[in-house]
């Protein structure tokens, strides 16, 4: 739904051109691309700290939703 959704949201309410929406697709098709090397890639470490600094990216990414900065 969200890959003929969020071109056609960005061409018909923000009026992107050809190259944003191309940008646009490629960087929704990333982390597929990226999911496989960076599964291979944290099986090769401890998962501890790996948690850790996931809690940490969250607690920080919600803060900063948050906080009105």
């Amino acid at each position: 739904m969200s890959a003929v959704a969020l071109p056609a949201l960005a061409v018909l309410e923000l009026h992107a051109s050809t190259t944003e929406v191309a940008v646009l697709a490629f960087l929704g098709q990333l982390p597929n691309a990226v999911a496989l090397w960076a599964g291979a890639l944290s099986d090769r470490h401890p998962k501890r700290p790996q948690l850790i600094a996931s809690d940490l990216a969250v607690a920080g990414a919600l803060s900063a939703r948050v906080l009105p900065f």
